[in-house]
C-alpha cells in the first residue's frame, strides 16, 4: 500500500515536480462504518492505518531531504491526526458545531443503493454517509492544506485547529454553503474554481505541466527540476476485514 503511494509521489518527482503533500491514510475508526466491525476488526484496522501512516512519514521525510536540495518540500497532511482531534476535542466539535459523531446523516442500503432515511441537519454531523465526511470536516482539510502550504512552521494540535476554524471561517461553510458555491451552483452545478475531471485534465495537459522541465527525467543528482506544485491527496479505503 505505502509503495503504491510512494510510487506515484516519486513518478511526480520524476516528471518535475517539486513541492508535494501527501496525506495520511483516514481514520477509518472514527466512521459510522467502523460500528459493523467486531472490536477485534476495529484494532486490527486501526493498527494497520497507523502502521502505514508512520511509514509515510518515515519516506516523506527521506523525500524532503532530497527535494531541499531542488528548493523544494515534501509535507504530509496529518488527516488522520485531524479526525481524532474531532472526536477526542470537544471544545473542536463545538467549534465546528457538531453534534452528531458517530451516526451517518444519510442511512443507505448498500446492497440496493438506496436512501433509507436522512437527517434533519446534515451539517450538525461529522459524516453524510458511513464513510464521507460533512461539508465543515471537509473544509477543515481545505484549510489544513492551505496552512500547510502557506506556513511552514505549522503544527497540527488542539489550538492549531481552533485557529484554523477561527481563520478560514469554517462553521459557517454548510451542506448548501462553502467556499466552492457560488450564488448560483446549487441550479447550475458550476463551482468556484477550476474543475478538473479525468475529461478535462486531457485537454489540458499541457497546461498543467507547463511549469516542470519537459527534458527526460533522470534519478539522483542529474535530476533536472523546476519549482511547480504538486498536492497529492493519497485517501486509501481497500481494507481486509477477517
Amino acid at each position: 500500500m505505502v509503495d503504491n503511494i510512494m510510487s506515484s509521489v516519486n513518478d511526480l518527482v520524476d516528471f518535475g515536480y517539486v513541492n508535494i503533500i501527501v496525506a495520511q491514510i483516514p481514520n477509518l475508526t472514527t466512521s459510522p462504518f467502523s460500528k459493523s466491525m467486531a472490536a477485534q476488526q476495529r484494532d486490527f484496522v486501526s493498527a494497520l492505518v497507523v502502521y502505514a501512516n508512520n511509514l509515510i512519514a518515515e519516506k516523506v521525510a527521506s523525500l524532503d531531504s532530497t527535494l531541499q536540495n531542488s528548493s523544494g518540500w515534501a509535507k504530509v497532511l496529518e488527516i488522520f491526526d485531524l479526525f481524532q482531534l474531532i472526536v477526542d476535542e470537544s471544545d473542536i466539535t463545538k467549534a465546528l458545531n457538531i453534534t452528531v459523531l458517530d451516526k451517518e446523516c444519510y442511512v443507505t442500503n448498500e446492497a440496493e443503493d438506496k436512501l433509507l432515511s436522512s437527517c434533519d441537519n446534515p451539517d450538525n454531523h461529522l459524516y453524510i454517509d458511513l464513510y464521507h465526511p460533512e461539508t465543515r470536516p471537509h473544509s477543515l482539510i481545505g484549510a489544513m492544506a492551505s496552512e500547510v502550504l502557506s506556513n511552514s512552521s505549522f503544527s497540527l494540535n488542539k489550538e492549531s485547529t481552533l485557529y484554523l476554524i477561527s481563520k478560514y471561517n469554517i462553521s459557517d461553510f454548510g451542506y448548501s454553503k462553502n467556499a466552492l458555491f457560488t450564488s448560483t451552483t446549487n441550479s447550475t452545478g458550476f463551482l468556484n474554481i477550476k474543475e478538473f475531471n479525468i475529461s478535462s485534465s486531457k485537454n489540458n495537459a499541457k497546461s498543467i505541466v507547463s511549469g516542470t522541465d519537459s527534458s527526460p527525467k533522470t534519478t539522483g543528482s542529474s535530476m533536472q527540476l523546476k519549482p511547480a506544485t504538486f498536492a497529492l491527496a493519497a485517501f486509501v479505503f481497500s481494507l481486509v476485514l477477517l
